[in-house]
């Protein structure tokens, strides 16, 4: 028969383990239910902000030699239900990245390409015309420059 000092330890041990374990996962969002373009023109022409949904833009920098490579994911939040899911990706390549926000709508529509590497449900650049979008990306981004 086992001692009762080592169960207690094992039964701390676990206890401790699978107190830190998350089994709640999230689950995505049904992106055929949100209309993301008409959320957004709302944001963009005044109104006030939705409660129900959330946009945001989480961004990882790659530093090169010459210049730095911005990987930016979009996401689309449910405040309810806290589902989130994937709207746009891309990577940019930075070689001037202090003049990031000073860019116009004419320089990202510059930028605008037809073909992008990801398949995501929007273009990157066509959200980026928005300002809530726009504001997050270059936020995000300066935070990592």
């Amino acid at each position: 028969m086992k001692s009762p000092k080592t169960l207690a330890v094992l039964s701390v041990v676990l206890v401790i383990l699978l107190s830190f374990n998350r089994i709640e996962k999230k689950a995505n969002l049904d992106l055929n239910q949100v209309k993301v373009m008409e959320l957004l023109a709302e944001q963009e022409f005044g109104t006030r902000p939705t409660h129900d949904y959330m946009f945001y833009v989480k961004t990882d920098i790659k530093k090169l030699a010459d210049a730095k490579i911005v990987d930016a994911k979009v996401y689309v939040l449910n405040r309810k239900t806290n589902q989130e899911s994937l709207i746009a990706q891309e990577n940019l390549k930075l070689t001037d990245f202090r003049s990031i926000d000073g860019m116009t709508t004419e320089s990202i529509q510059k930028l605008a390409k037809t073909n992008t590497l990801y398949e995501t449900p929007y273009n990157f650049y066509e959200l980026l015309q928005f300002e809530p979008i726009y504001r997050n990306f270059v936020d995000s981004t300066k935070r990592l420059l």
